[in-house]
């Protein structure tokens, strides 16, 4: 039989001891993730084609849509403090508007920095391509790398040459 745990308690060497009590390991969530604030707060964009809107978020009142042509990113600025090895799962709803041309693509990215806050690595989440019209989860899961000190998500999204609109929510 394993014991639990017991201050003051002598135990031997090699003994297998059960914790009395768990740790809560906190959630750090992205600022603004569900885009409710009306704005872009807690974001930072390239290209200035990304805006807060009402037109068909997947949960609440509000989403972000990405304008345009080409590829352009959104940066959560929620920083969160890593160390390598450690696993972070990061996902996003995301929804395709293109009528038909298939060049649309919307993904999730966590993005690993070391202490100077240089990018060293990313892991890449579900790419969701293709013809568009309803929301799709992408999620990005993976070990820190060695070196990494901190960490942040990032959204990408490509309309491609046809241009049209993509849209995140509830990251």
């Amino acid at each position: 039989m394993t014991d639990i745990w017991q201050g003051g308690k002598t135990y031997v060497p090699g003994a297998l001891v059960k914790p009395s009590s768990t740790t809560v390991v906190a959630q750090p969530q992205p600022t603004n993730g569900d885009f409710e604030t009306g704005d872009l707060t807690g974001w930072a964009q390239g290209a200035s084609r990304w805006a807060n809107t009402i037109t068909t978020p997947y949960a609440g009142t509000k989403c972000v849509v990405l304008s345009g042509s080409g590829i352009d990113s959104l940066n959560n600025t929620n920083v969160v403090p890593v160390k390598p090895g450690q696993r972070i799962t990061a996902q996003a709803m995301a929804k395709l508007t293109n009528s038909g041309t298939n060049d649309q693509g919307a993904q999730i990215i966590i993005v690993w920095r070391n202490a100077s806050h240089a990018e060293i690595g990313t892991t890449l989440g579900t790419l969701i391509y293709g013809q568009g019209g309803y929301w799709k989860l992408t999620s990005a899961s993976g070990p820190a790398p060695a070196g990494t000190s901190e960490a942040f998500i990032r959204l990408n999204g490509n309309n491609g040459t046809h241009g049209g609109t993509l849209e995140f929510d509830q990251v």
